[in-house]
C-alpha cells in the first residue's frame, strides 16, 4: 500500500431546481434568487444525483493514477451529507453546522504517505493517535491538507508534514509560519488557481456540469499528490492537476495516460494547427479529415466527446454561431466550449453562419477572453453557404472547402473588417 487516506467518505446529494416551473429571480448582480419561504409550498426539481465525496474523489483520482491507496476506515454513521441545490448554471450548498471527525485507525502495515484528507476535520483524540503513529514510524511521509488554521488539532500536524496544500495563502498566524518556512512544499489551491513557488496554473471551472469547488479541491491535491509521488516535478503536477479539473465530470476523472496525454500538448502546438488553417487561396488545404463537429452544448458528456476525438486522431472542434440567435446566450455557451477544447488537446473553429457585427464578435471575444481561452489557438469561420464574394469583401479568406476563414488570436478579428478589429481590441474593456 503505497497511500493511507485519513478523511471522510462524503455523500453528496445533487437536486436540479426546474428554472421552467420556479419562480427564479436575478438581482442587478446577475445572481438568481429562489423563494424558499416555510409556508408548506411545494418546488420541484427534474434531476436527482448522488455521489460520493470528500475522501472517496481523493481515492478514485489517486487509482486512476495507478497509485494503490486506502481510506481510513470509519464507522458508517459518521458519513456527512452535503445537498447542492442547481439551476442552470447557478449553485448553491447545504451543509452541516458540524463536519464529522475523521476517524483514524492504523494501517495493517506501515504505508509510504500518510495523507490527511481536507474532509478529515480532525479532532483531538484522533490527531494524537496519528502523532504517536508517526513517531512510531519515523520513514513516514505526512501530507497535510489545511483548508484554513482554525483546526488547532490539525494545526499540531503541520511541524510533522512534508507536503501542504493550503487554501488560503493570505492569514498564515505568526505561530505557525516558522513551522511552514520548514516544510519541504508548500501548494496553494482555491477554486481558480494553482500555486507552487513561482509557478501558477490558471483553472477555468463552470459548475454548469456540477464539478462543485468542494470535489475541485480534492480533485486538484490528489493529482498533484499522484504526481509528487510518480516523481514529476511540481510544477508538471500543477499542470497535469489543471487538467484534471478541466476535464473531470461528476462521475469521473482521468487517467494518468489521459492526463500526460493532455498536459503534454503544447500550447504552441494548437496554435501552429489553428495557424496552418489561415491559409491563402494559393496555398489551400482541407481539414476535414481532422475536424469533428459538435454542438454547443454544456453538457457534462462534451468533455468525453472531446476527449475521445483526440483519441480518434481529430484535432479541430467545429461549433456553429448562428447570428440571428440569442448572441449573449450562445457567446457564454461558445466560451465555454472552446474553454474545454483547448483543455483536450483540440482547436475550436467557430463557424458563424454570415459576417459578424461589431457588437456581436465583441460579445464573443470578451465572453472567450474572460473563459481564459487562448485566442492564437482558436479559428472563425464564415458558413459556407455565405457567398465567398461577400465573405471576401469582408476580409475573409477563403478556404478549399468553400468556407471562408478568420485567422487566429488578436488577428482573428481583423480577418473580417476594420470594425471587427476595433471590437477585438475593446474585448476586454
Amino acid at each position: 500500500m503505497d497511500i493511507f487516506i485519513v478523511g471522510n467518505i462524503v455523500k453528496d446529494v445533487y437536486l436540479s431546481i426546474d428554472s421552467r416551473t420556479e419562480n427564479l429571480e436575478t438581482d442587478r448582480h446577475n445572481t438568481k434568487w429562489l423563494n424558499l419561504s416555510f409556508d408548506a409550498s411545494a418546488h420541484r426539481y427534474f434531476h436527482r444525483i448522488s455521489s460520493l465525496g470528500g475522501a472517496a474523489v481523493t481515492s478514485e483520482v489517486l487509482t486512476k493514477m495507478e497509485l494503490a491507496n486506502t481510506v481510513t476506515s470509519s464507522p458508517n454513521d459518521s458519513r456527512t451529507y452535503r445537498y447542492i441545490l442547481t439551476s442552470d448554471d447557478n449553485v448553491c450548498y447545504l451543509t452541516p453546522t458540524k463536519y464529522t471527525s475523521a476517524t483514524f485507525v492504523e494501517p495493517e502495515s506501515p504505508p509510504k504517505y500518510l495523507y490527511i484528507d481536507r474532509s478529515a476535520n480532525l479532532d483531538g483524540k484522533n490527531s494524537d493517535k496519528i502523532k504517536r503513529y508517526l513517531d512510531a514510524n519515523p520513514n513516514l511521509t505526512l501530507i497535510l491538507y489545511l483548508k484554513d488554521f482554525n483546526n488547532r488539532h490539525l494545526n499540531n500536524l503541520i511541524e510533522n508534514a512534508k507536503i501542504i496544500f493550503l487554501e488560503n495563502s493570505n492569514s498564515t498566524p505568526k505561530e505557525y509560519q516558522t513551522l511552514l518556512v520548514n516544510t519541504e512544499k508548500i501548494i496553494y489551491i482555491n477554486e481558480h488557481s494553482l500555486k507552487y513557488q513561482n509557478s501558477t496554473e490558471v483553472v477555468r471551472r463552470e459548475r454548469i456540469d456540477k464539478m462543485t469547488h468542494l470535489s475541485a479541491y480534492s480533485i486538484a491535491s490528489a493529482t498533484i499528490l499522484g504526481g509528487i509521488i510518480l516523481g514529476k516535478p511540481v510544477e508538471e503536477c500543477l499542470r497535469l492537476a489543471r487538467v484534471n479539473l478541466e476535464n473531470s465530470t461528476l462521475d469521473t476523472c482521468l487517467t494518468i495516460h489521459e492526463l500526460q496525454t493532455i498536459a503534454n500538448v503544447p500550447p504552441e502546438n494548437l496554435e501552429l494547427i489553428a495557424a496552418t488553417l489561415i491559409k491563402s487561396t494559393n496555398n489551400p488545404i482541407s481539414a476535414s479529415s481532422i475536424t469533428a463537429k459538435f454542438s454547443a452544448n454544456l453538457s457534462p458528456a462534451l468533455n468525453k466527446k472531446l476527449l475521445q476525438a483526440y483519441s480518434d486522431g481529430f484535432r479541430i472542434a467545429e461549433y456553429d454561431f448562428n447570428l440571428t440567435g440569442d448572441i449573449d446566450k450562445q457567446s457564454h455557451a461558445l466560451a465555454d466550449c472552446a474553454k474545454r477544447t483547448q483543455s483536450a488537446g483540440l482547436v475550436p473553429t467557430i463557424v458563424f453562419d454570415t459576417v459578424p457585427t461589431e457588437p456581436n464578435l465583441k460579445a464573443l471575444l470578451r465572453e472567450l477572453s474572460s473563459y481564459g481561452v487562448n485566442l492564437y489557438a482558436t479559428v472563425f469561420k464564415i458558413n459556407q453557404d455565405y457567398s465567398l464574394a461577400s465573405s471576401a469583401s469582408a476580409g475573409a479568406l477563403p478556404f478549399s472547402d468553400g468556407t471562408s476563414a478568420a485567422s487566429t488570436g488578436a488577428a482573428s478579428a481583423a480577418a473580417f473588417s476594420s470594425a471587427s478589429r476595433a471590437a477585438a481590441s475593446t474585448a476586454g474593456s
